[in-house]
């Protein structure tokens, strides 16, 4: 039925037509709503991003958000951090669990009119892990000698920086000879991933006297 207002007539009749009665009734036929969540495909877990709706139709009234099946209230996913008083968003959330996740957004007029179901979908990636350990160490450790740096995860697919800088002569190794010029000194590793992902592990190194 095409939307609009429209008049509906119905005619009761007996003996043959001879006698009837007519009456007509209006009605109004309301188009359903659309909505359209949109979000990067690949995010981070820990990520705040805005959640909001790609488009919407001006007669949509109200929507209802789930996460996984569950509503996004209450979703285990996910924290709302900021909304704003339209259920259409935006909302500030952060993400709590990796994995895959399904938006899902259903619209509906103040009549009651609901729209289309629609989804989308995105996926958590967990941090990479960013610990080391410290090998080839002598048996008189001093400021000024040299340790082997070796990354928990080796995966060349990832980015690796050491830090402070001038303790390495090379970079973007998860196996790597540094020089420890202090006592204490503090070495930091920072790990990306190729989603962007990064996280950071530092530990501190004291040398003996010498």
């Amino acid at each position: 039925t095409v939307w609009g207002r429209h008049d509906v007539m119905l005619e009761v009749s007996n003996y043959g037509g001879r006698c009837f009665t007519r009456d007509t009734m209006p009605i109004r036929v309301i188009p359903a709503p659309d909505a359209n969540p949109y979000m990067k495909t690949d995010l981070c877990l820990g990520d705040t991003i805005t959640l909001a709706l790609n488009s919407r139709s001006a007669n949509a009234h109200n929507y209802v958000w789930t996460v996984d099946g569950s509503p996004m209230t209450s979703s285990k996913a996910l924290q709302i951090l900021s909304a704003s008083s339209n259920t259409g968003g935006p909302y500030v959330v952060k993400w709590l669990d990796s994995g895959i996740h399904i938006i899902h957004v259903t619209g509906a007029t103040a009549e009651g009119c609901l729209a289309e179901p629609a989804y989308d979908t995105v996926k958590v990636h967990a941090l990479p892990d960013p610990r080391y350990g410290i090998f080839e160490i002598p048996a008189k450790f001093c400021v000024e000698d040299s340790v082997l740096f070796r990354a928990n995860k080796v995966d060349y697919a990832y980015n690796y920086r050491w830090e402070p800088e001038h303790f390495f002569s090379n970079q973007n190794k998860p196996e790597i000879w540094g020089r420890v010029q202090l006592s204490p000194s503090r070495v930091s590793l920072t790990v990306t991933d190729p989603f962007g992902c990064k996280a950071s592990y530092t530990k501190t190194i004291t040398p003996d006297e010498c």
